[in-house]
């Protein structure tokens, strides 16, 4: 069985007027384990023991995998586009896309930078986009 998409949580804002630029944000994964510590943190004491502390952090991201597993089996995943490069090939269209460094983002195809669909990006260049439902 091939691993969950676990995409960028918050993905980075594209454009020059931001501090975020070139930084992907933390993935799905990782925000799914936050909330299941924060809810943790709110029923019970955390563990001191750090013995105890890595089992309990083990378990948090045991259910983010989960989670992540859940979120595919209730949304169908479109099928990925390869895309070799050139003018984007979308309208205003919601897509997910899949970075050349397998950061995945998410948002209307005609958003995200045209260097990227070009291939004049390096890492950040698009290599396969799908269409997405907007939730």
């Amino acid at each position: 069985m091939s691993a969950p998409d676990n995409p960028s949580a918050f993905p980075e804002v594209p454009g020059d007027c931001n501090a975020y630029e070139g930084r992907p944000g933390m993935t799905l994964r990782d925000w799914f384990a936050g909330q299941a510590l924060a809810g943790r943190m709110n029923l019970i004491s955390f563990p001191a023991d750090p013995v105890d502390l890595l089992r309990t952090s083990k378990n948090l991201y045991e259910v983010a995998d989960a989670m992540l597993a859940a979120r595919e089996e209730a949304v169908p995943a479109a099928q990925w586009k390869d895309w070799g490069g050139g003018a984007c090939p979308l309208g205003h269209v919601y897509v997910e896309v899949r970075y050349r460094d397998g950061i995945t983002a998410r948002g209307d195809a005609c958003e995200f930078d045209p260097a990227a669909w070009r291939h004049e990006t390096g890492k950040f260049d698009i290599v396969a986009y799908r269409k997405v439902q907007v939730s």
